[in-house]
């Protein structure tokens, strides 16, 4: 079953060879501003259909993340590990997907990247002071 996710103008297109059995949230300084939902991957598991500068990334900290968004719309569609970096992960922001039935049958894990850098039953609220 393949899997397919874009940004919102399209110009970012991206297969999956199978459904993510869960998504992840983490609230670490990155992704809580981003408020995505991560579907995780191997390089061989994604097909990214785009043009050469249909996207760009922002990489930050230990400079080991891109966090790529359509150049266009600004949609951040994936993550991928930085040059240098030995991952074949890919990270797909689920709320790209094109099926939203199955974005909200999928079910959450939560990461606590803000604080204990653990998996947690849920994320801690964050203090508005």
């Amino acid at each position: 079953m393949t899997v397919k996710a874009n940004c919102h103008c399209g110009a970012v297109q991206i297969e999956m060879s199978e459904a993510p059995d869960a998504l992840l949230e983490c609230n670490c300084s990155v992704c809580g501003r981003y408020g995505v939902k991560w579907a995780y991957y191997t390089t061989d598991q994604v097909t990214i259909k785009a043009a050469d500068d249909a996207f760009d990334f922002y990489i930050w900290g230990d400079r080991t993340t891109n966090f790529n968004f359509c150049k266009t719309c600004g949609c951040l569609t994936h993550y991928t590990a930085a040059e240098g970096q030995d991952s074949d992960r890919v990270a797909v922001n689920g709320r790209m997907l094109t099926d939203r039935k199955l974005l909200d049958s999928l079910p959450m894990k939560y990461f606590d990247g803000r604080d204990s850098w653990q998996m947690v039953d849920k994320l801690p609220v964050e203090d508005a002071n």
